[in-house]
């Protein structure tokens, strides 16, 4: 069953965005410039953030269950043990920038700045 026409007060726009490349990058620039027409941007470095990953936590979750009821696969018990490694080492370089920051504002030192570049190889390693 289709329906015969738009619910009222709906419509569908299409706009179209012309560029003189085929580059991706050129395409997500224009794209961003579109999105950002107009809007104030702001200053504050305590803008929040959220990142969900849809059903990350339910297979950890389901991963762990499996693993205290002892039905969990070989393959499954090395992902879990990856992830758990991945966050242990997570949680070491966030305790060692927060370490590093202290020392700094002992220091009061304001030009100094830390920057953390993590490498995915880094972490898997």
């Amino acid at each position: 069953v289709y329906e015969t026409g738009l619910p009222q007060e709906e419509y569908i726009e299409q706009d179209f965005i012309f560029i003189d490349s085929g580059s991706y990058v050129d395409m997500a620039k224009a794209y961003r410039s579109k999105l950002l027409a107009g809007e104030k941007k702001t200053t504050s470095k305590d803008v929040p953030l959220a990142v969900e990953i849809v059903g990350a936590n339910a297979n950890l979750k389901e991963l762990q269950n499996k693993n205290r009821n002892n039905t969990i696969s070989r393959e499954e018990k090395e992902l879990l043990t990856q992830i758990n490694k991945i966050k242990s080492d997570y949680e070491d370089i966030v305790d060692e920038a927060e370490k590093e920051d202290v020392l700094i504002k002992k220091r009061k030192n304001k030009s100094e700045k830390l920057n953390y570049i993590i490498i995915k190889d880094d972490i898997l390693r």
